[in-house]
């Protein structure tokens, strides 16, 4: 099978990550092929082990001999879109690494965000397949976007690499809970205020947060300068080694107000770190209450709560998320899922 991927960059972001690992789990027995349309040098390039093509958003591209191919974004599915002639006996996918009506909203403000999922509609009309992420985000989308044939795919991680320097590190005196913010930087979706405001109610813990840094930080670092947690609050900015981050903390918090599915949440599983979630439906779709610890969303007591003590406790709840993630969210299992969608389009 010949399947080509499209992505609007090679830069280290979540749906990016998924396409690589994509890439290593099919290259073995298919022909991939990776098409991205600009080049970026903000932020670490991902290395891929299939070929890799620059395109332009408008310039129509040769897919000749290609059976599938699967976009990823809005930009990636625009491009697909606005070159069906290029496309005709191929079947398209594209996979919907998110909540476009909050995401788009968090980031753009509610006019804008509403315009971009209107053209994000029409982007995905003439799509074969839709993929979501969880069963949650598929019942979201059948609801905002009739009529379309969906499928559920969880996503895959591949599981950090740490050196035995860093696992030996010391961790001082303090409690350290981490979050990891999205690589394209810190976001009020990602809720770390909240964790902020927690920590004037856990004063044996301090906070690190890895993300690009962006106007958010500087909002979030004064707040925490005016609630007197400043000196427990370190934001590394981005991080490339995400393993020695995990591997530095003692807990991991993912505090979102939306998410599409938690890469960062599926790398502490898969570290066998203790995580502490909001309690979104997507979350307890693909963990349960014994795997990790969840709190209320803006609840800041509940918060607290589920912070307080849980390093010492979280070792059974680590190991329980970890067996869950072998089984069911590794980058192979994922991989044969998307395999499965292929082929059934195929016939």
């Amino acid at each position: 099978m010949r399947i080509a991927y499209v992505i609007p960059s090679l830069i280290r972001s979540g749906p990016v990550k998924v396409v690589r690992q994509l890439a290593h789990g099919l290259a073995g027995k298919h022909e991939v092929e990776v098409f991205y349309l600009e080049d970026r040098s903000d932020r670490e390039l991902l290395d891929f082990s299939v070929p890799t093509k620059k395109i332009s958003l408008l310039q129509s591209p040769d897919f000749s001999g290609f059976d599938i191919v699967h976009s990823h974004t809005i930009k990636a599915d625009l491009f697909v879109a606005l070159h069906p002639n290029s496309l005709k006996g191929i079947k398209t996918v594209t996979t919907l690494h998110n909540y476009a009506g909050e995401d788009l909203s968090f980031s753009y403000g509610r006019i804008k965000g509403a315009l971009l999922l209107w053209l994000w509609r029409w982007a995905t009309a003439r799509h074969d397949r839709l993929v979501t992420l969880s069963r949650h985000a598929e019942a979201y989308y059948r609801k905002l976007w009739k009529n379309r044939d969906f499928s559920c795919v969880y996503n895959g991680v591949e599981c950090p690499t740490v050196s035995e320097m860093t696992s030996k590190a010391s961790r001082g005196k303090r409690v350290r809970i981490g979050i990891i913010a999205s690589a394209g930087g810190i976001s009020r979706r990602k809720g770390i205020d909240q964790v902020i405001r927690a920590l004037v109610e856990l004063p044996g813990y301090e906070l690190h947060v890895a993300g690009q840094r962006t106007e958010e930080t500087k909002r979030l670092e004064a707040l925490a300068r005016d609630l007197r947690v400043g000196g427990r609050v370190k934001f590394h900015g981005y991080v490339s080694d995400i393993a020695s981050f995990i591997a530095g903390i003692d807990l991991i918090v993912v505090a979102s107000r939306s998410e599409g599915f938690s890469l960062a949440l599926q790398e502490a599983a898969s570290m066998k770190k203790p995580a502490i979630c909001s309690d979104l439906p997507l979350f307890r779709e693909i963990f349960s209450d014994r795997e990790v610890r969840f709190f209320e969303l803006e609840n800041i007591e509940s918060l607290a709560r589920a912070i307080e003590g849980f390093e010492k406790v979280g070792t059974d709840y680590a190991q329980r998320a970890h067996a869950r993630y072998l089984a069911e969210y590794t980058p192979q299992k994922m991989a044969d899922n998307y395999l499965n969608i292929y082929r059934e389009l195929m016939g």
